[in-house]
């Protein structure tokens, strides 16, 4: 299986709220650097990253700049931007979920791929999906 990315999963690293959401994330990106664990990064979940540590957690600039390096290191991800866009127009046709969600979804090309996210809307748009919590 691989493993598709959603921007919750480094805000929960990078902004620590909660203990075992936060230790749930530090061990599956471990497991993605250790190469346990294949996974992808969708190119706009970077984007994502970045406005939301600039605009709602109202980091500096630099520490945003920092995070989004520190994102682009991990070993074992790789960074992807290979989207269906007609497939995202048409989830975000049918379904009232946010565009971006619809983007990262259009990566789910059959069974060997699973989005890792917190937000159950990635449900309403039938695809697998898995939380952190789930890789033992």
């Amino acid at each position: 299986m691989i493993y598709i990315l959603d921007t919750n999963i480094f805000l929960r690293t990078l902004i620590k709220e909660n203990d075992q959401t936060f230790a749930d994330c530090v061990k599956l990106l471990g497991l993605i650097k250790s190469y346990q664990v294949e996974a992808v990064l969708p190119g706009v979940v970077l984007s994502e990253v970045a406005w939301v540590l600039k605009s709602y957690y109202q980091l500096p600039k630099a520490k945003v700049i920092q995070a989004l390096k520190s994102i682009l290191k991990l070993n074992g991800l790789k960074v992807v931007d290979n989207y269906d866009y007609e497939q995202t127009i048409k989830y975000y046709e049918e379904n009232n979920v946010k565009y971006i969600d619809c983007l990262i979804a259009s990566l789910v090309k059959n069974n060997k791929y699973a989005v890792v996210s917190y937000d159950e809307d990635f449900d309403k748009l039938k695809i697998s999906r898995q939380e952190p919590g789930d890789f033992d």
